[in-house]
């Protein structure tokens, strides 16, 4: 069985952790354009395999943060907030 792609794999990442489909497509759009991601900018398309484990981690520390900035701003509430937070 073939890896998804970056993207894919991080779309899975949130739909997992309870953020919508229709949510996680923009959080993922806003990733996309991020300067922050480094060498894994330009990268969404290629598969998840072809990411290092540091690039792995980096890009999953990003999209935490990402969502927490995104729940600040448009649903501060998310019952899916705790789930990036650690908070209980």
């Amino acid at each position: 069985m073939t890896e998804g792609s970056v993207k894919q794999s991080v779309m899975l990442y949130l739909i997992e952790r309870r953020i919508r489909i229709e949510e996680a497509a923009a959080i993922v759009k806003a990733l996309e354009g991020d300067s922050a991601l480094g060498a894994i900018a330009g990268r969404w398309e290629e598969p998840e395999d072809t990411l290092s484990y540091a690039e792995r981690f980096a890009l999953i520390v990003q999209v935490r943060h990402r969502v927490i900035n995104w729940m600040n701003k448009y649903r501060e509430n998310h019952p899916a907030r705790c789930l990036f937070t650690g908070e209980s």
